[in-house]
C-alpha cells in the first residue's frame, strides 16, 4: 500500500506537498521540526491512503422485460440514513493554517425575480423553457434524492426507491422498484441514495446506488446498460463499500458522488463506522474496460481512501471531494471539495492523474472568499424543524470542459448571513486558479440545493430550489450565456411550490435531499433539469422535469385588444413540445426553443382562442406582443323551477367559467317570481351557482 506521497515531476526522490516539490532532506528537516513542535502523528505529510485495487468476480444480468406490466412494490415509509447521526460538525476556525486572500474578488448578484423584476443590470438572460413535466411523485421514502440522465432517445430519472424511464416527449414509458431490480444481487439490500448517467463517450447508462446492512456490510450497487437504449439488457454488480481496495473495513460508504471521463467511472462517498461516528471520505476508480463487458464479467477497482485536506491534515468532516463529469477527452480527471472548517476560506481542488494506469492524486487548495454555512430555510407557513438546506457542502459534479471547471453549493448570505445562497465558481486547473466566484441570491429568500451544468457553446444552466416567508418551497432555474459577464440571470420558477413542507417520519430533521439532478442532452443544445418541490396539499415531495435551451428565448406579453390591459392567466402552450404555461399578472410569458420556427396557442376565458406562428432570430431574444379579441356575446334564457312542484323558484344565479370559480362571475342574475332568468354573456361553458330562498337548499 502506498500513501499520499508523489515523486511525480521530480528528478531526485522528493515529496509533494501543497503542489511543490521539496528536496528529501529538507522534507527531513520540516519532518523533525514538526514532531519537535509536538504537532503531529505519522501522517503529517500524508493527505491520502492508497492506491489498493479490489475486484469481484463477475455481475448478474437483469432485464427491463423482467418487470414490464408488472406492479412495482412501494414499501413502508423508509427515512434515507443517516438518520440518527447527522451530518458531521465543522471544525473550529483555529485550527485551519490556511489562509490567504480569495485569488478574485467575489461578485454579489441579487437576484432580480426575487424584486420583481425580469431584468438585472446586465440585461442577462435565464435559459428558455421548452419543455416541462412531471417526475417521480412522493414514494415511501425521505427525501427523494432526485437524479437524472439524459441519452439520445430517453432520460432515466430516479428517487430514494425508484427509477423511471421517460421518452423526450415527457411520457412515462415505465417505472422500476430499485429493491426488485437489485433483488437478483442478493434479498433485502435496500438500495438509496441513486446517481445515473448516461456515458456519452461509450453509449451506456449507469446507475449507482447504496446498499446493504450497514452493520456488517455494505455496497455501491451498480447497474450498467449494454448499450444506448435502457429498456433491454443491463448488467448488476454489488462492489463491496466496506473494503479499501482488497482490504476489509468496518465503515459503510454514504453520501455516494458519481462522475466519469473518457476512461472510467469515479465514485466518492463518506464513510462511516458501522458502530457509529465518521472516518473519512473513499475515492473508487473503476475502469469502463470491465465495467462495460456485456457478459457481466469480473470488475476491478482502485481505491484511495482518508482523504484529508493537503494542508490542514486533521481528518476532514463529511467534506467528501465530489468528481467531475467531462466532455473534453484528457487524462486527467478532478474533484472539488469544501473546506472542513467553519469559515470556508478555500476549496480544495484534487486531481486524479492517469487513472486507469498508474493512478495517483494531487490537491491544492484554492483561496476564496469567507463565507459560513447556510442557514436552515423558512418557508410559507412557517413550521418546525426548517427545511435543511444542505450545509456548504459540494454536492452535485462539477463540470470540466475546454480547460476549465465548474463547481456550484450554498453558502451564507444576506443580511447577517441569515439566508441561503448559491455559489459558483469557475476553475482553471491547469494553473489552480479560480477564474471566478459569483455569489446569488436574495434577503429573504433560501436559494438551495443548486445543481450546474453547461452546454457545448459554455452557456451555464444552474437548478436549485428556492423558498422564503411568502412561498413554498419550489424548483427554480437560472443561467448565464457564455457571452455574458460573470453572474446569473434572473431566476426563473420551474414548478411553484404548492403546500408547506415538514416531513419527518418521527424524527428529528427536515431533510429536502442529498442534491438534485441535472444533464446534458447528447443530441442537441438542451439541459434537462429534475428538481424537488413541495407538493400539494402539504408535507409531500414532488418532482419535475424541465428542458431548457439557450439557442432561442422568447418572452412576451398577452393583452386583451379591446382595453391593451395585460392579461394575467392566460393558457400559453408550446405546441412543437407540449410545453404548457399560465400567464402572471402582467400578462408576461418566456420559452425557449432548439428549433427555429415554432406555434404558440394562447387560450382564456372571455376570449378567443388564437394560434401563433413566429420564426425565431438566431440573436435572442425576441420580444413577442399577443393580443386576444373578446370572446362574442349570446344571451341565456331559462328556468328555474321545483322539481316536484313545476313552480318557479326566487334565486340568485351565478355564472363562472367552467372549472375556474375564482375567475368571475361573467354573469349574475335573479329569477323572477316565476323562476324566469335571462342574461347576455359571453359564449362558453359555465358552473352556475345557485341560491335560492328558503327552504331550497343552496346548490351548484
Amino acid at each position: 500500500m502506498a500513501t499520499g506521497k508523489s515523486n511525480r515531476g521530480c528528478e531526485l526522490p522528493r515529496f509533494n506537498r501543497r503542489n511543490r516539490c521539496y528536496p528529501l532532506m529538507l522534507v527531513l528537516g520540516v519532518w523533525v521540526l514538526f514532531l519537535w513542535l509536538g504537532s503531529g502523528s505519522g501522517y503529517a505529510q500524508n493527505y491520502f491512503q492508497g492506491p489498493d485495487s479490489g475486484s469481484v468476480s463477475g455481475g448478474v444480468p437483469v432485464s427491463t422485460e423482467e418487470f414490464l406490466g408488472k406492479g412495482q412494490p412501494s414499501g413502508n415509509p423508509r427515512v434515507m440514513p443517516p438518520h440518527t447521526q447527522g451530518e458531521q460538525d465543522y471544525l473550529p476556525d483555529g485550527l485551519n493554517q490556511f489562509w490567504a486572500p480569495p485569488q478574485v474578488q467575489p461578485i454579489v448578484v441579487i437576484d432580480p425575480s426575487a424584486r420583481a423584476s425580469r431584468f438585472n443590470e446586465a440585461n442577462q438572460l435565464a435559459p428558455g423553457l421548452y419543455k416541462s413535466f412531471t417526475g417521480l411523485d412522493m414514494t415511501n421514502s425521505i427525501p427523494p434524492d432526485p437524479h437524472i440522465a439524459v441519452g439520445p432517445n430517453h432520460i432515466i430519472v430516479a428517487v430514494n426507491t425508484q427509477f423511471a424511464i421517460y421518452d423526450k416527449a415527457g411520457n412515462r414509458l415505465a417505472v422500476f422498484n430499485a429493491d426488485s431490480w437489485f433483488n437478483n444481487l442478493a434479498p433485502n439490500l435496500n438500495p438509496f441514495d441513486p446517481q445515473v448517467i448516461y456515458d456519452h463517450f461509450s453509449g451506456r447508462w449507469v446507475q449507482v446506488w447504496v446498499g446493504g446492512d450497514l452493520t456488517t456490510e455494505a455496497f455501491f450497487l451498480i447497474s450498467v446498460s449494454d448499450d444506448d437504449n435502457p429498456f433491454g439488457n443491463w448488467c448488476n454488480y454489488a462492489l463491496p463499500g466496506n473494503q479499501n481496495g482488497s482490504t476489509p473495513t468496518t465503515n459503510w460508504n454514504d453520501f455516494p458522488k458519481l462522475g466519469y471521463d473518457s476512461l472510467a467511472i469515479y465514485l466518492t462517498a463518506n464513510m462511516f463506522r458501522f458502530a457509529g461516528g465518521y472516518d473519512y471520505p473513499k475515492l473508487r476508480i473503476i475502469a469502463k474496460d470491465d465495467l462495460y463487458d456485456s457478459n457481466c464479467g469480473p470488475v476491478g477497482w482502485v481505491d484511495f481512501w482518508n482523504l484529508r485536506d493537503p494542508v490542514n491534515l486533521q481528518t476532514s468532516p463529511t467534506a467528501i471531494p465530489v468528481p467531475n463529469i467531462t466532455y473534453t477527452p484528457t487524462d486527467t480527471s478532478y474533484m472539488v471539495g469544501d473546506s472542513p472548517f467553519q469559515t470556508g476560506t478555500f476549496v480544495t481542488l484534487w486531481k486524479i492523474i492517469d487513472p486507469v494506469g498508474n493512478p495517483t492524486l494531487e490537491a491544492v487548495n484554492l483561496p476564496v472568499s469567507s463565507r459560513r454555512a447556510p442557514p436552515n430555510a423558512n418557508q410559507l407557513g412557517g413550521g418546525s424543524p426548517l427545511i435543511e438546506t444542505g450545509g456548504r457542502r459540494f454536492r452535485t459534479a462539477p463540470v470540466y470542459r475546454d480547460g476549465e471547471l465548474w463547481a456550484v453549493h450554498s453558502v451564507a448570505g444576506g443580511f447577517n448571513n441569515a439566508f441561503s445562497f448559491i455559489r459558483y465558481l469557475r476553475i482553471q486547473p491547469s494553473g489552480n486558479k479560480v477564474l471566478e466566484e459569483v455569489i446569488y441570491g436574495s434577503d429573504g429568500f433560501w436559494y438551495f440545493y443548486p445543481t450546474l451544468m453547461l452546454d457545448r457553446q459554455k452557456n451555464v444552466y444552474v437548478g436549485f430550489s428556492r423558498s422564503s416567508l411568502n412561498e413554498y418551497a419550489g424548483a427554480w432555474y437560472t443561467g448565464r450565456r457564455a457571452s455574458d459577464p460573470p453572474g446569473l440571470a434572473p431566476s426563473q420558477v420551474l414548478q411553484s411550490g404548492k403546500g408547506n413542507y415538514v416531513v419527518t417520519f418521527g424524527g428529528s430533521r427536515n431533510r429536502w435531499g442529498d442534491y438534485q439532478g441535472i444533464a446534458l442532452d447528447p443530441v442537441n443544445e438542451q439541459v434537462w433539469l429534475l428538481l424537488e418541490y413541495a407538493a400539494a396539499p402539504f408535507n409531500r415531495w414532488g418532482t419535475w422535469i424541465g428542458d431548457l435551451t439557450y439557442k432561442h428565448i422568447a418572452h412576451g406579453q398577452v393583452l386583451a385588444s379591446d382595453t391593451g390591459l395585460p392579461l394575467e392567466g392566460v393558457k400559453f402552450e408550446l405546441l412543437e413540445s407540449g410545453m404548457k404555461r399560465v400567464t402572471d399578472s402582467t400578462g408576461t410569458f418566456q420559452f425557449g426553443s432548439p428549433e427555429d420556427t415554432v406555434h404558440l396557442s394562447f387560450s382564456r376565458f372571455a376570449y378567443r382562442d388564437t394560434t401563433v406562428e413566429v420564426v425565431l432570430s438566431p440573436n435572442p431574444p425576441d420580444s413577442l406582443q399577443i393580443a386576444l379579441l373578446p370572446e362574442l356575446r349570446s344571451t341565456l334564457s331559462g328556468q328555474l323551477t321545483d322539481s316536484l312542484t313545476g313552480q318557479g323558484i326566487v334565486a340568485v344565479l351565478q355564472f363562472f367559467a367552467q372549472g375556474d370559480p375564482t375567475g368571475g362571475p361573467f354573469a349574475v342574475d335573479t329569477t323572477d317570481s316565476n323562476g324566469n332568468f335571462s342574461v347576455n354573456t359571453i359564449i362558453g361553458t359555465y358552473d352556475i351557482t345557485i341560491d335560492p330562498v328558503s327552504p331550497y337548499p343552496y346548490s351548484e
